[in-house]
């Protein structure tokens, strides 16, 4: 099959594009982009271009950028250059600068997707960057992803050259009698890739000429295994992970009795942003004593008996909420009613954990609602003294789970009622009682 029919085949196969909406290709003046770019026009797709100069590489970069101009007169097609001062924002963001050219690039390409009716981004990887990136990834220790490669399409990029190999490219590119680039950092092995390009792979083919092709099937088998694996460790989660006002809750039982336990555990808490050292730290102690604390960014896990707690670090800082006087209901962060009623229609009313009547007379306004505190006491109805709320937790047995799901309501900054727990007396009916605070939590 030629050059031409092979691209054709594998464009129609992964329903990348469609000749009817226009593309943006991605063109850096090497011989992927601009083989990519003639076979793109001349098969009847409406093309413009896309280039980023870096500004990495002296005047050998503006050089690329003159090149890529003449190309788009060459073809009468659209051009879009954008400039970066790349190791400025590589060293303001500490990254390094293949990453810092790579989020420039992409953020750029989205921008001109938004604002454009491109239909895609159209990027030059083939079989060898394939395979490079597959073994770079396993030199790094990737997981099941990392071996998955470069995918055919990705979002809003597409990748119609990862069907044929470079030299097929540059046959192809040598026949049609076209003009390149050649970028001499591709050459230089003090980068991880060029060390694969140069030196891994060509000892590689020696053993196995077909090896490139091979890793490109082998890759797709990869992503049909993650597909079932993703299937799988989408049910197995449902059944292990639950969520309640805002605090995830793993159940460490059902998760060790699941068929790969660290796995999973690992799926479940790199959406929460925890690393895979982290997680490693995580499993070796989840039999340990409660308490015990693990961070990332943006999240905090807390070991419970029997439990695994995960919350946004800003809901475990204190929240407060007010409420004034005429407030009748509020939804966040919990649903509770306020009604004032007679106190000669208190037979009527009944009372429980969370149906709570006070003295009106004895509140004052606004109220607030807020997360409990270390100090905080109040005096629990029934019991004579005040009592610090944290004893009162441990008394009634309170879960790591319990405690982070505890509000207090508050008048004057006295605690009214530990929500849905103990109401504090200070607030109680009397006989002098004339008008009656209902209270009632929906949770």
């Amino acid at each position: 099959m030629n050059f031409e029919k092979k691209i054709e085949n594998f464009i129609a196969e992964h329903q990348l594009l469609d000749k009817q909406k226009p593309v943006l290709l991605a063109v850096s003046g090497g011989l992927d982009s601009v083989a990519l770019l003639h076979f793109l026009v001349e098969s009847g797709y409406k093309c413009a271009i896309a280039h980023c100069n870096f500004h990495l590489r002296g005047e050998s970069s503006n050089l690329d950028a003159e090149f890529v101009k003449k190309l788009a007169e060459k073809y009468e097609i659209s051009l879009y250059i954008n400039e970066f001062d790349t190791l400025k924002v590589a060293e303001q963001n500490g990254e390094s600068i293949e990453m810092t050219a790579r989020n420039l690039r992409y953020s750029w390409f989205d921008e001109l997707l938004q604002n454009n009716d491109f239909q895609a981004v159209v990027a030059g990887h083939h079989q060898n960057d394939n395979a490079e990136t597959i073994l770079l990834n396993l030199i790094r220790g990737a997981g099941i992803r990392g071996l998955a490669g470069i995918r055919p399409k990705k979002r809003n990029i597409v990748r119609p050259l990862l069907c044929v190999t470079r030299s097929e490219i540059e046959i192809y590119a040598q026949e049609k009698g076209l003009k390149w680039c050649e970028d001499l950092t591709n050459s230089d092995t003090k980068f991880k890739r060029n060390q694969i390009r140069h030196k891994i792979l060509p000892e590689i083919e020696q053993q196995n000429p077909a090896f490139v092709q091979n890793m490109s099937k082998f890759a797709d088998n990869i992503f049909d295994a993650i597909t079932l694996y993703n299937s799988a460790v989408e049910n197995f989660t449902k059944q292990i992970l639950s969520e309640s006002n805002g605090i995830f809750e793993i159940d460490i039982k059902t998760l060790l009795s699941s068929p790969a336990p660290k796995t999973i555990l690992f799926e479940i808490l790199q959406k929460f942003d925890f690393q895979a050292d982290t997680t490693d730290e995580v499993f070796k102690n989840i039999n340990s004593q409660s308490g015990k604390k693990y961070f990332s960014k943006n999240y905090t896990i807390i070991k419970d008996r029997e439990k695994l707690l995960i919350s946004d670090n800003k809901i475990l800082e204190s929240q407060q909420f007010i409420i004034e006087k005429d407030t009748k209901f509020i939804e966040k962060p919990i649903k509770i009613s306020f009604e004032v009623i007679d106190v000669k229609d208190i037979k009527s009313l009944k009372v429980g954990k969370n149906i709570v009547l006070f003295d009106y007379e004895k509140i004052k306004f606004p109220l607030t609602l807020r997360t409990w505190q270390a100090g905080d006491c109040f005096q629990p109805f029934g019991l004579k003294g005040k009592q610090k709320v944290s004893d009162f937790f441990v008394n009634q047995h309170f879960s790591l789970l319990d405690k982070q799901n505890a509000w207090l309501l508050i008048s004057d900054e006295k605690i009214m009622w530990l929500v849905n727990h103990r109401a504090d007396g200070r607030f109680k009916i009397t006989e002098k009682t004339e008008k009656v605070f209902r209270i009632e939590c929906k949770m």
